[in-house]
């Protein structure tokens, strides 16, 4: 009788574990998106186990990479109990590249063994390249060095540059002086991944001041 007593309580536990684990997969498999989906620099991955193999507990995960050969990044196991497949299970991948093309596949385990999904891929968001430049000292003064800044945003995250007009050179900034007053005007051309912007800036150079003409005028002549 005293065992009858013990196991009632057991089975009824071990009853509320199964239907927590089952919601909770259900409630998993709701919160994942039905496919796959991209951001500018995150996405979500997403996978179905369609077939528990005779063994409701799987340890599932997502291989990536940007070459289709080599997917050699790895999201952390994720560890599911599917009694009723299909379900599916999704990951998010942070800090990508805009505007670049990555591969993934879906991975699952069981005790008997390891497969895997075939390999997709997905282009992350192009960011729209935004270029601004100016210049430093404004106005500055004859024969001052004056240095040009390229602002930029967006794009893939790296930057070629080519300055031309009153400036010339190929990195984020150029610096000349100029020997004479007037405005002068820069132009900065920045190519990332297959996007160009171009920005133009003025700078004022004025005659450089210098201390006043004085002169002494002589007395009044008197006869």
């Amino acid at each position: 009788m005293k065992n009858i007593f013990f196991f009632i309580p057991v089975a009824f536990l071990l009853i509320f574990l199964g239907q927590y684990l089952v919601k909770n997969n259900a409630f998993a498999q709701v919160a994942c998106p039905s496919q796959t989906t991209v951001g500018d620099t995150f996405a979500t991955l997403v996978g179905e186990i369609q077939d528990n193999g005779g063994d409701p507990n799987i340890t599932a995960w997502f291989e990536w990479g940007t070459f289709s050969f080599s997917l050699t990044n790895r999201t952390p196991d994720q560890f599911l109990f599917v009694p009723n497949p299909p379900q599916r299970f999704c990951a998010t991948i942070n800090n990508l590249q805009p505007c670049t093309t990555y591969f993934y596949q879906a991975a699952a385990r069981n005790s008997a063994g390891t497969s895997k999904g075939s390999v997709q891929s997905f282009t992350t968001q192009c960011v729209p390249l935004q270029v601004s430049c100016s210049a430093s000292p404004n106005p500055a003064n004859v024969n001052q060095t004056v240095t040009f800044t390229a602002n930029v945003t967006g794009g893939v995250g790296s930057y070629s540059y080519s300055w031309s007009g009153a400036c010339t050179g190929f990195s984020s900034t150029c610096s000349r002086s100029f020997s004479s007053a007037g405005t002068y005007t820069a132009t900065i051309s920045v190519t990332s991944g297959n996007q160009t912007q171009s920005a133009s800036c003025s700078v004022t150079v004025n005659q450089p001041l210098r201390p006043p003409t004085v002169i002494t005028l002589p007395p009044v002549t008197t006869l």
